[in-house]
């Protein structure tokens, strides 16, 4: 009877298997008769021929490559051959990057991560996933991975897509609370906000970020404040910027006559020109008008403008998406003077000054000017 190919592939695999080597083969990349890895015999004995010189100049490169293998495993795992001199020798015309300060190394490694604030505002707040609603406007805020990592300031979570994921915060004023930048206008979301006092400015701090604010606007009827080189950002016409409130370095008759005694101008700006607490500086680079909010010498609210990155380690920014990225680095290096202790971005992971000193804070800044300039943020 005749065998099913089932049966013949399951013969042919035993005599495969029961094959014996020899110790040449065992020793040797290639080996020496029948049944030798990498080649059989027919191909071995046509490397002899005119036509197998291309065959034997591959089995020596390939010989030659095992054997530098196996001297860098007997080396300590150095690396081996031409590669190594080629990967070890700098650039040519490479600039030597600078030193950051030990500080912005250091503080690396203790950065918190959005994750972890969210559980631990979950755990402060008592946070129960299947308690009936309504909910309070901590357990909206928990359930959409938001936190408050600072007293009366509140990461809103609900991130958006038309904002790329950015982060929307909340800060809890005596004379009027403030929204910074734009988390996803979630019904629930709107109506914990308004619980919690509603927002009498709502600034945005690039074009990028802004998608949902007129839903906001129409929600809580806050006004909402941009720098003016924003108005005709790449996304203008889809971000409906237009319909800004205020906008801050426009010429006073462009402004409402509410705003034109703390709106024009160069900066810094008061935010609404009462609550010396909030000063908005306008920090061209990522965009022509992006802004940073500094609040109380305790936060940076900074958009796009630096974060922590977390592939890099570093605070920082890369350069992958900025409009002027030697006016970003330039902008950076002017916030030196401010004291801090936060970093509350738009994209990207916060940072923590540790310990919060002023000296902390401006090695901080000046390690990350320094790592931008070299490049480092670009990972």
């Amino acid at each position: 009877p005749r065998a099913s190919p089932r049966a013949t592939g399951r013969a042919a695999t035993q005599r495969t298997r029961s094959a014996p080597s020899s110790g040449a083969e065992r020793g040797s990349v290639w080996g020496e008769g029948a049944g030798a890895r990498g080649t059989s015999r027919p191909a071995l004995e046509r490397a002899g021929e005119p036509g197998g010189a291309r065959f034997d100049r591959r089995r020596a490169a390939i010989e030659r490559a095992a054997e530098e293998m196996r001297a860098a495993r007997l080396g300590g795992g150095r690396r081996c051959g031409a590669n190594a001199a080629r990967r070890s020798a700098p650039r040519a015309g490479a600039r030597a990057a600078p030193t950051p300060p030990k500080h912005s190394r250091a503080a690396a490694t203790v950065q918190p991560r959005w994750y972890d604030l969210n559980a631990a505002y979950k755990e402060r707040t008592n946070y129960d996933k299947a308690a009936p609603p309504p909910h309070p406007p901590s357990a909206v805020i928990a359930r959409g991975g938001g936190s408050e990592p600072i007293d009366g300031v509140f990461f809103l979570g609900h991130r958006s897509k038309g904002t790329f994921g950015a982060a929307g915060y909340l800060l809890l004023r005596e004379g009027g609370n403030v929204l910074v930048d734009c988390a996803r206008p979630d019904e629930r979301l709107v109506d914990a906000v308004r619980a919690l006092g509603g927002a009498k400015w709502h600034l945005m701090s690039h074009t990028d970020d802004v998608a949902g604010h007129h839903e906001w606007h129409e929600a809580l009827g806050a006004t909402r404040v941009m720098h003016v080189a924003e108005r005709g950002g790449w996304n203008a016409r889809d971000a409906r910027t237009d319909e800004m409130e205020v906008w801050l370095g426009a010429p006073e008759d462009e402004l409402p006559a509410s705003a034109r005694s703390w709106a024009a101008g160069d900066g810094p700006w008061v935010l609404g020109g009462e609550d010396e607490g909030l000063v908005v500086h306008h920090v061209p680079g990522h965009s022509l008008g992006s802004v940073v909010l500094h609040m109380d010498d305790k936060v940076l609210f900074t958009g796009d403008h630096l974060a922590f990155s977390q592939r890099a380690k570093l605070l920082g920014f890369g350069s992958k998406h900025t409009r002027d990225y030697p006016a970003q680095i330039e902008s950076v290096r002017a916030l030196s003077g401010l004291p801090f202790e936060w970093v509350l971005p738009g994209h990207g992971r916060p940072y923590r000054v540790s310990p919060p000193t002023e000296e902390n804070a401006r090695l901080a800044i000046e390690g990350a000017a320094n790592d931008m300039e070299a490049g480092l943020l670009d990972v």
